[in-house]
């Protein structure tokens, strides 16, 4: 029974594993049940054997020291993963789903009841939790139903009317995401302008007049030197010459043959010079800030030569005109950044492995690009404060007291206000969350409602029956999909569980927790782990797990289409492996975030009182957003797309040690590198000690052959064109102990349908068309939808080739698979011809 984290300390993932057990086996039992003749017999106190699966402590423990399962059932532990990839994955993995639930046979079990989990990120969430919360409220009927040449659910309607699902009402809902972000700016605004008055302030404190801008600070103590950078100078010279003593006294050699130096007291006296070194560079510039203030005035009085001024002021009397535009062209630029930053992102990760002339030069270029972008908004934040500190020094003698006042006055506000604010106040992820929401969390009463409100209007049917049905669709308003709590899909507790567990798979939602700053090395070096949701439990490795329960309360924004916008929140300053450090600032400054803040499952218990409201104080997360400094150690840690560490979702899948997976992965990938799937497999090998064997490079090969020409005669030739869309791999467990990895990828063979070739034709990089776009049309849903129903549907009828292994040191590989494909309920014919296609491999 899961425990609550208010009253106990963070749950290991060991307790985790023992009560996802319980659930999945509860669930086996009314499947059974369901399909029994005998319901009662079934339904008793002893559960069948094949139903029971148990979790054990093995001898061995894992990189941190925590115990680890062992899985133990009579029949395999099974898992789906949806990868992420936006709306695009959406729409590939939207015709996988309806694939597999197409291959069953007539009054047989289905591929759905046999799936234990479901593991979902990003894009693949979208579809994934939709599904889930579909399957909820269909009394277990697959919802989206549909052959591509057959009648469809109102539910696949649904979602293919969203496709356009930021913007699908089009003008209106541009606005509506343009205020979105301008408030979120002005939030941001609000915060950076009580800094930078705070700033000003002290500057005109300590150098209230002109004057003052050309002394020393405490130049009373400098003997009336007359240079600024006094202090610097002497700080520098001190620390050459302490250098230099070091030099020659820590390494001279001793008589006594018993004082060596230890590691620890070299380190600490590095870290001293090192830290000098930091004081004497702080130093440096603040009183840079003088010498370039004292610089305006000097251009202000714009003599006729630059004989008498310092450089700052030369520079502004001979270039007036550049001043002049100065503001716009940074405010230009950081408007810039907001908009395009993620493309050229894009340009330079994608041309990185690009070895010819134009790509390295395109590479050199987009980084080069990129560095300068970088330095806008840190240029643009010290120009307002150079500008109010000027502002406030040349207010004059009589009236200075009264702007320093102003000053104090007008921070001390903005710092009130800004410790009202809480962590995602003024994220964009409120507005992505709504987004998603509606397109794809639904609830199918008012579906049908709204089917026939539209049929009421074409038939013209009396006014007071549509009164009636509006009425009755604004008191269900309350209850909307999108408010459901991640525990409501699984109601009850272990041993207790509502007969509705066996509706749907055992749902993962998998995000990734930040850890640019942890100190731990491992976690620093990936700068994320693994978090994730689901109707139990919520956490990750590094910030142990609490009870959903107990988070939905701590978090009252927390619920299904929360989980699932963080799941796919792929842009923001933080982004785990994917963190681009140059640009972290920049895009925390101009707001380009979806990521969430959430209370950290280690400390859910000391949540109480003066904690609680810290817990709620924005300037201070969003401080370690901005420089990259986000850990597992506060009282909130900050989650983004789960992309940023598994963009597959199988990692989670290995942890519970799932015997049979199928992955669908729709990720942008026009190259067919496969690196998503190579991260995972290093991961699973570090933190695991799972090996993955899977023969991807066929399906390279094969894609490569799809060009344009080959398309055009793929008709004529249709032996030639029978996938592979597939491969078939080997996870390998260690202890003799091995699983079947089924993986889907999106790419092209040739045998497509004439809808996919034609739409290949004419956009050459589908179906690995930029991420970036989140405004598909009908068409294009649709042919990405095509294309993963064809790709699974050939595969699991038989008709397709597959990538498979050719040497394995499991002695029975095929009947291995065979097991697998049947443990997913696929009909015998295709097992057998499947399992003949892998045996003929071999030999």
């Amino acid at each position: 029974m899961p425990r609550d984290t208010e009253e106990a300390s963070p749950i290991s993932f060991y307790e985790v594993m023992t009560a996802e057990a319980s659930v999945v086996t509860r669930r086996r039992e009314l499947v059974a049940a369901r399909r029994a003749p005998d319901i009662e017999t079934v339904k008793g106190p002893a559960a069948k054997p094949s139903a029971q699966v148990n979790v054990a402590g093995a001898d061995k423990e894992d990189e941190r020291g925590n115990l680890y399962p062992v899985v133990k059932t009579d029949r395999d532990l099974t898992g789906l993963a949806c990868s992420g990839g936006g709306i695009r994955s959406a729409a590939f993995c939207m015709g996988v789903l309806q694939a597999l639930e197409s291959i069953t046979e007539k009054d047989r079990p289905n591929v759905f009841e046999n799936i234990d989990y479901m593991s979902t990120v990003s894009g693949g969430g979208y579809i994934g939790t939709s599904l889930v919360a579909g399957l909820m409220q269909t009394n277990g009927e697959f919802p989206f139903t549909s052959t591509l040449g057959g009648p469809e659910t109102l539910e696949t309607q649904h979602i293919r009317d969203y496709s356009n699902y930021l913007a699908p009402k089009g003008t209106i809902d541009v606005v509506v995401g343009l205020v979105v972000v301008m408030r979120g700016l002005l939030i941001n605004a609000m915060i950076f302008l009580a800094a930078l008055l705070t700033l000003a302030w002290l500057t005109i404190l300590i150098n209230p007049t002109e004057t003052s801008l050309r002394l020393p600070i405490l130049h009373r103590l400098t003997q009336n030197s007359g240079n600024v950078f006094y202090w610097s100078i002497l700080m520098a010279v001190v620390l050459g010459l302490v250098q230099i003593g070091y030099s020659i006294f820590a390494f001279r050699p001793s008589s006594r043959t018993d004082r060596v130096t230890t590691l620890v007291e070299r380190e600490m006296a590095s870290r001293i010079f090192a830290l000098f070194f930091l004081v004497c560079l702080l130093i440096a510039f603040f009183e840079f800030q003088a010498y370039v203030l004292a610089g305006f005035f000097d251009a202000a009085k714009a003599p006729k030569d630059c004989s008498e001024i310092n450089w700052v002021g030369c520079i502004l009397i001979h270039a007036p005109t550049s001043l002049k535009g100065l503001w716009a062209t940074l405010a230009g630029m950081s408007a810039a950044l907001a908009a395009f930053g993620n493309k050229l992102i894009a340009v330079a990760a994608a041309s990185k492995g690009d070895d010819s002339w134009t790509g390295t030069a395109r590479h050199l270029a987009s980084k080069i690009l990129l560095y300068c972008l970088a330095m806008v908004v840190p240029i643009l934040l010290w120009c307002i404060y150079l500008g109010l500190s000027y502002a406030g020094i040349g207010a004059g003698d009589t009236v200075i007291g009264g702007t320093r006042t102003s000053y104090a006055v007008l921070a001390g506000l903005l710092i009130f206000l800004s410790l009202l604010v809480t962590p995602n106040a003024n994220s964009l992820h409120g507005y992505y969350r709504d987004r998603l929401s509606r397109a794809f969390l639904w609830r199918l009463d008012k579906l049908k409602e709204s089917a026939r409100n539209e049929l009421a209007e074409k038939s013209h049917i009396l006014a007071d029956l549509r009164k009636r049905l509006k009425d009755r669709q604004a008191r269900k308003r309350s209850t909307d999909v999108d408010q459901f709590k991640l525990t409501s899909l699984k109601p009850g507790s272990p041993g207790n569980w509502a007969d509705s567990v066996w509706f749907s798979p055992y749902l993962l939602i998998n995000t990734a927790v930040n850890l640019e700053g942890s100190p731990y090395l491992g976690r620093r070096g990936r700068s994320a782990d693994s978090f994730v949701f689901s109707p139990i439990y919520t956490g990750s490795q590094a910030t142990g797990y609490a009870t959903t329960s107990s988070l939905e309360r701590a978090d009252c924004n927390l619920n299904l289409g929360t989980a699932m916008a963080i799941s796919g929140a792929a842009a923001s300053a933080n982004m785990g492996a994917n963190t681009i450090r140059v640009l972290t600032f920049s895009l925390a400054v101009l707001n380009v975030r979806l990521g969430y803040w959430l209370p950290n499952p280690r400390f859910l218990r000391g949540r109480i009182g003066l904690r609680r409201l810290l817990a709620n104080v924005a300037p201070w997360y969003f401080a370690k957003e901005a420089i990259g400094r986000v850990d597992e150690l506060t009282s909130n840690v900050y989650l983004t797309d789960g992309g940023h560490f598994d963009n597959l979702g199988l990692y989670e899948l290995l942890k519970r040690r799932c015997k049979v997976i199928v992955v669908a992965d729709a990720e942008a990938d026009p190259t067919l590198d496969f690196n998503s799937l190579i991260r995972v497999e290093r991961y699973a090998r570090i933190d695991l000690g799972i090996l993955i064997d899977l023969p991807w490079s066929e399906l390279r090969r094969s894609n490569a052959l799809a060009t344009e020409d080959s398309l055009g005669n793929a008709s004529t030739d249709e032996a030639r064109f029978q996938g592979p869309h597939v491969a078939i791999g080997r996870i390998d467990y260690g202890g003799n102990e091995h699983g079947v990895l089924i993986y889907i990828k999106s790419c092209m063979s040739g045998d497509e349908s004439d809808m996919i070739r034609d739409y290949r034709r004419r956009y050459p990089q589908f179906p690995h068309q930029t991420t970036l776009d989140q405004f598909f049309n009908e068409e294009q849903f649709e042919v990405y939808r095509a294309l993963g129903f064809h790709a699974t549907r050939n595969f699991f009828t038989g008709k397709d080739h597959f990538a498979s292994l050719k040497n394995c040191p499991v002695p029975d590989w095929p009947g291995l698979v065979g097991k697998a494909l049947t443990e997913l309920n696929v009909p015998g014919d295709a097992v057998a011809q499947i399992v003949q296609r892998q045996q003929d491999a071999m030999i």
